[in-house]
């Protein structure tokens, strides 16, 4: 029988290091600089798991990476959220009538 012991902070850094690994991917292959966000859904379950403001205190992550992790509890929050993340890098992926209409809180267009 064998067991891998994890403490947090090295699954919060094993995490991390999958997200810059899958950027650096994407610069390799793009010759882009992508920043990604990090959506995590269901937020109880990982404000528990995963504390991005412990983190950067102890030293595990940059400041600059506090800002990728994101909460949303909906697939439309997702969405607005991915919708938001590209209009705050000034890339909107929408034209702002149409992601307007979208992320209106009653859902309704």
């Amino acid at each position: 029988m064998s067991a891998l012991i994890l403490s947090g902070k090295e699954v919060a850094a094993k995490v991390l290091a999958e997200v810059k690994a899958s950027v650096a991917v994407l610069r390799e292959r793009t010759g882009a600089h992508p920043t990604l966000a990090v959506i995590l859904v269901g937020e109880a379950y990982w404000r528990h798991v995963l504390d991005p403001d412990f983190l950067m205190a102890e030293g595990t992550i940059d400041p600059e990476d506090r800002d990728l992790f994101w909460y949303a509890e909906t697939a439309e929050e997702i969405w607005r959220d991915i919708l938001l993340w590209y209009e705050l890098k000034g890339e909107p992926l929408l034209p702002p009538d149409v992601a307007d209409e979208f992320c209106r809180p009653d859902g309704k267009g």
